[in-house]
């Protein structure tokens, strides 16, 4: 039988994420069998719900082995991670009042505010180890998982992260500029600056929007299977190889 590498994962924001799982979700119970099954698999997946948060985009490989007739002893959990680290900067500008006076005699006061907001992300990657104490024949299997399907799918998430698509993007740049008049030059470069302020938030929390569905959630959940079941610890052991 086969021996189930299994990665799940969820985007690091700079924003509140998905609320904690209360319960499995049935979909993935029927689909990550390799937990095991009745509670025990369920609380397993559970835990693994409950670790997707907002930090780091967290992958949780479980190794399960089967054989026909009894069971191989329960496989290490292997992690490997791709945590992003998000930054912006948002700079505003708002000139000195200056009076204008209207036809009609009557005095006001404009004013212009520049935003120059900036969008950066770093990646760093962790690969697995696998741990010692397992056969040349099952850690080598591992590796090769490792090296020839999760990396390349870790670097295909932080190729997706770092995009400057707009379309995808987070990392980026925002120039704004707002002019605006008012009767009460102090009221006036305050409403500048607030509506600034507030456009850069809407744009900030549209870019973490965007950004987690492209280099998350269309790639995720990931899975790669090993068939260990000729390995020697996977064999009864009467029929165990030397």
């Amino acid at each position: 039988m086969s021996s189930n590498l299994r990665h799940t994962a969820t985007a690091a924001t700079a924003r509140s994420g998905p609320s904690p799982a209360s319960r499995p979700d049935p979909r993935l119970l029927a689909q990550f069998g390799g937990l095991g099954g009745g509670v025990n698999g369920a609380r397993r997946l559970l835990a693994l719900q409950r670790l997707a948060g907002n930090a780091a985009v967290q992958r949780a490989i479980t190794v399960a082995r089967q054989v026909d007739g009894g069971s191989c002893s329960a496989g290490p959990d292997l992690h490997c991670t791709a945590k992003v680290s998000r930054k912006h900067t948002r700079p505003i500008t708002v000139s000195k009042p200056k009076k204008v006076k209207a036809p009609d005699g009557s005095i006001t006061y404009a004013a212009t505010g520049t935003l120059k907001g900036s969008f950066t992300a770093s990646v760093t990657i962790s690969l697995a180890k696998v741990p010692s104490g397992l056969s040349k024949c099952a850690s080598g299997k591992m590796k090769t998982l490792i090296a020839t399907q999760l990396k390349p799918h870790e670097e295909e998430h932080k190729r997706r992260f770092m995009t400057t698509d707009p379309a995808h993007s987070y990392v980026g740049k925002m120039n704004q500029s707002l002019t605006d008049t008012d009767s009460d030059p102090a009221a006036l470069q305050s409403s500048i600056l607030q509506r600034l302020r507030d456009s850069f938030d809407a744009e900030l929390a549209a870019r973490v929007a965007r950004n987690q569905q492209y280099a998350v959630d269309a790639i995720d959940p990931f899975v790669v299977t090993a068939d260990i079941s000729d390995c020697p610890e996977c064999q009864p052991k009467d029929e165990a190889a030397p």
